[in-house]
């Protein structure tokens, strides 16, 4: 081997090393030719085995969990003063065969075998997003992004709720179309047809939030096509209580032909011995309907439970917790008279590998569903075991 061809091999290790080698977020942030901008790498993969029954045939899946996504992104910060900090978010998401979209055996509506590869994309966008934050007028919010409520429903302290579902019911088995118990056949509607829950999501939106005064903050949120929300959270200990908790309004009539208004709010409460409770409600306001169709009554969720965390091994705490959410009239049809009822229960534990970022987790949830029509349809049964690793 000649010195040409030992040069050669040398620059191109060296090469592969520079890009192979961990590097820190100062690091990054010269590589993007701003020296005073900071950069953060952040990510998850979320991944579990389901075991799904809709009454008439069961099935064991592979999925990405569907209440915290497997994701990736990057957070830009650039100090301008010490009051004002100037900054930008990308997020997306790569879930294969999420858990809300399979279903147990084939669709025969469209002959569609919904088992497997469903949600599989390249990417999918989460955030994108630039804002300016004061430390004493609020922070400014423009483009990709949560909506002034987003999360309002979902505030918990059980520790388990962001691996198992607990209020966010339908992440799993969400499109499992349901079995008259009488003909032992699938009808068309779908179990995240019947329950859900109201919060509101992501949107290209502009949003404000001010300072916090005594742990209190207010939203405000405008979305491209003319939704507008409104949100306030609390977060603060007491003695020996944590409480956090919001109530947030989302006028959906700008976006939705079927939807006026909602209203949602959660709270939840953990004492220091590791004993909590959480309590969440909603009401959605359904657009009156045309001279040729039934407008639906009302849709609403009432739901909460229990849970204790222990610190059972070493390696960080164990969560315990129970659930039970009712909601009534959700998604219903503008054709159809009659109520439709779903209630579900569940179980579940996660235990959590602190130092590594990693968490494992099991739950189990029972649905119970009426359509409202005299139809009796078979519970839905789904048990979820898996594991979290944040980085």
């Amino acid at each position: 081997m000649n010195m040409k061809t030992i040069l050669k091999t040398s620059v191109a290790a060296a090469a592969l090393m520079a890009i192979a080698a961990p590097v820190s977020a100062q690091n990054l942030s010269r590589e993007t030719g701003r020296d005073k901008v900071n950069l953060k790498i952040y990510g998850q993969v979320n991944r579990a085995m389901m075991w799904g029954d809709d009454g008439k045939n069961d099935r064991v899946f592979s999925i990405d969990n569907g209440v915290s996504t497997t994701r990736f992104g990057f957070v830009a910060s650039a100090p301008v003063t010490a009051d004002i900090t100037l900054g930008a978010q990308l997020e997306t998401e790569i879930a294969s065969n999420r858990g809300e979209s399979v279903s147990v055996g084939s669709d025969t509506s469209t002959s569609a075998n919904l088992d497997n590869n469903q949600g599989q994309t390249s990417f999918s966008e989460r955030l994108a997003e630039v804002t300016v934050n004061h430390k004493r007028f609020g922070k400014l919010f423009l483009g990709q992004g949560s909506e002034a409520a987003d999360g309002i429903a979902e505030y918990n302290l059980t520790g388990a709720v962001n691996v198992i579902g607990m209020i966010a019911y339908t992440a799993f088995g969400q499109n499992f179309r349901l079995v008259n118990s009488t003909t032992n056949a699938n009808v068309s509607t779908t179990l995240g047809g019947v329950a859900s829950y109201f919060d509101a999501g992501r949107d290209d939106r502009v949003r404000y939030d001010t300072p916090a005064f005594f742990n209190t903050t207010l939203a405000a949120s405008f979305t491209s096509g003319g939704e507008t929300g409104v949100a306030i959270r609390h977060d603060r200990k007491y003695g020996q209580f944590r409480v956090a908790g919001g109530i947030g309004y989302t006028n959906t009539s700008g976006t939705s032909t079927t939807v006026e208004d909602e209203v949602s709010g959660s709270i939840a409460v953990l004492h220091d011995s590791g004993v909590n409770a959480f309590f969440s409600a909603g009401s959605r306001n359904h657009k009156k309907a045309t001279a040729a169709s039934v407008t639906p009554n009302d849709a609403e969720y009432i739901g909460g439970g229990v849970g204790y965390i222990a610190k059972i091994f070493g390696v960080g705490p164990t969560a315990f917790a129970i659930d039970y959410v009712k909601s009534e009239n959700i998604n219903r049809s503008t054709t159809t008279a009659g109520e439709f009822e779903a209630t579900k229960w569940g179980i579940g534990v996660e235990q959590s590998f602190a130092d590594y970022g990693a968490s494992a987790y099991l739950g189990y949830s029972n649905y119970d569903l009426d359509l409202g029509t005299g139809t009796s349809t078979d519970d839905v049964n789904i048990v979820i075991a898996g594991m979290r690793v944040v980085f």
